[in-house]
């Protein structure tokens, strides 16, 4: 039977590799592992992959340690915090899922908007938008 250190290391290589798997990246926990230097803020993910990451992280940390909804939250917060990737801001179309405008393109406004800090409109790209007329 497996120590709750052995079950915790387990747990934060697990975490690592999934974050990369949502975000798309061909890295794992194995790659990184023995860098001294900030890894995690060479590959990029979008805040919805974030959000995919942060969801599973805190049903399987229930799941393996029997935690309760909120303690598994913050637990998550704070790896996040501590290991996450660095966010790739796009905007998305509702429809199909294409890229509307990238980081690079949006507005403040559009930026605060995904992160929930402003109310954004629907977003439909020229395609979907045609195709609704």
């Amino acid at each position: 039977m497996a120590t709750i250190e052995q079950k915790k290391s387990e747990m934060v290589k697990d975490l690592i590799n999934k974050m990369f798997e949502i975000a798309g990246h061909d890295v794992t926990y194995d790659d990184i592992k023995d860098r001294k230097d900030d890894w995690y803020a060479q590959w990029t993910m979008t805040v919805k992959q974030s959000d995919e990451w942060r969801a599973w992280g805190e049903k399987e940390i229930a799941r393996r340690f029997r935690r309760s909804k909120k303690l598994c939250q913050n637990e998550m917060a704070w790896f996040s915090l501590m290991y996450g990737l660095k966010f790739r801001f796009s905007i998305d179309c509702d429809r199909c899922g294409s890229v509307i405008r990238d980081e690079d393109q949006m507005s403040q406004f559009e930026k605060d908007a995904i992160l929930g800090k402003q109310e954004m409109l629907p977003k439909l790209c020229t395609k979907c938008r045609n195709s609704a007329n």
